[in-house]
């Protein structure tokens, strides 16, 4: 039940969580200050970081692809991806949450450049009534990393050898029609479900 909010954390306890797969698995402890230094440059103090690996590459990339669909406006059933209000001004490809309740809103996005974390809500806590203030926080996770990545290069995760891509109807899990929408969904070689089994050469090594 923590997932559906049972428990407050602050927007860095949810940063350090997501960080991790933003570092394709590597924990990295959070910290405020790199390095301390007197007018001479000599050091006082510098932060020793601190990196582990807590989960599997091969599933953190899988999760991150799969948390990319948040903006992809082709997949709406029932209900619409969260991000797709978003999805028009960004220009580099990030894995993201959202997240509301009546009176606050949060956004969570990353590439493996950049992590953005947004909480908005009033001092109050107050009802957030109007859907243009639900909606700030995504405005804001766009035009922050859309200003960082302004005069930079970004370039996504690299694809793990044990992971193969298959272009599927996103919404059904299967192949689709020619008159389907489909795109690459990722799977280990280890785990392809058993119907796409059935099709050569998904198998092989990669070149």
């Amino acid at each position: 039940s923590l997932a559906l909010g049972t428990y407050e954390v602050t927007n860095l306890e949810w940063a350090s969580c997501y960080q991790v797969l933003a570092n394709e698995g590597k924990k990295i402890n959070p910290y405020v200050i790199k390095r301390i230094t007197t007018m001479d440059d000599e050091v006082l103090y510098e932060n020793k970081l601190s990196k582990s690996t807590i989960a599997d590459k091969t599933d953190v990339y899988i999760l991150n692809e799969l948390m990319n669909n948040i903006f992809d406006t082709n997949i709406i059933y029932n209900t619409r991806p969260t991000g797709i209000q978003i999805s028009s001004r960004l220009s580099n490809k990030f894995a993201a949450k959202s997240g509301s309740t009546d009176t606050d809103n949060w956004m969570i996005g990353y590439n493996k450049d950049l992590l953005v974390s947004i909480w908005t809500g009033y001092d109050d806590n107050r009802l957030i009534t109007s859907k243009q203030d639900k909606l700030v926080c995504k405005y804001l996770f766009a035009d922050i990393v859309e200003s960082y990545f302004k005069n930079k290069n970004t370039t996504w995760y690299e694809t793990p050898d044990d992971v193969i891509s298959v272009k599927l109807n996103p919404v059904t899990g299967f192949y689709g029609t020619f008159y389907e929408y489909t795109k690459d969904l990722y799977f280990k070689r280890s785990n392809i479900p058993w119907y796409l089994r059935l099709i050569p050469n998904l198998n092989e090594d990669k070149e």
